[in-house]
């Protein structure tokens, strides 16, 4: 049986943290565990086969992952993961101890607040491609129509000199 495989998913398909979460947790039920993310213009995950079932996953908007950054993470038993556009995914052990004030990404204010600061820049970016679309699209159509009006306007006036230097030929 395959130990490792690799998936790839359109970065549309796990849009939010939240999406991302879910898919991960059922990979983890399903006996796969992600051991690397590669975000470019899609997502590529590498998925370890395990018997460990249950994962903890947090995320974080980071624009940095360097060593520092991941540094108290590690030391609180989260595994880095690898970044999902602007947001730094982590996992944990579902029952591994852990005292409450110490807790990165305990269900708190701090993963809530890393989930929200990333669907709405997700939403500000759909909202500039539908911008985008609703107001460049009519122009770009508008273009079209009119340089083919042009062109048939052009077909007409180059017949019509074509018939001119007939008629002026055969007199």
């Amino acid at each position: 049986m395959k130990q490792s495989k690799y998936v790839f998913k359109p970065f549309a398909k796990c849009n939010s943290p939240s999406d991302m979460e879910t898919y991960l947790k059922k990979m983890s039920v399903l006996g796969w565990i992600p051991k690397k993310i590669t975000y470019m213009s899609d997502l590529m995950i590498k998925f370890k086969r395990t018997d460990e079932k249950e994962k903890i996953y947090g995320f974080d908007a980071s624009i940095v992952s360097d060593e520092q950054y991941q540094s108290p993470y590690k030391k609180l038993g989260w595994t880095y993961l690898g970044k999902m556009d602007s947001i730094n995914v982590w996992y944990k052990e579902k029952y591994q101890e852990y005292d409450e004030e110490s807790s990165i990404f305990k269900e708190d204010k701090i993963i809530q607040k890393s989930k929200k600061s990333y669907e709405l820049m997700y939403k500000k970016k759909l909202q500039i491609i539908y911008l985008f679309a609703i107001v460049f699209f009519p122009l770009i159509i508008f273009s079209m129509f009119y340089l083919i009006i042009e062109m048939l306007l052009f077909l007409q006036l180059a017949f019509t000199i074509k018939k001119y230097n007939k008629i002026k030929k055969a007199k």
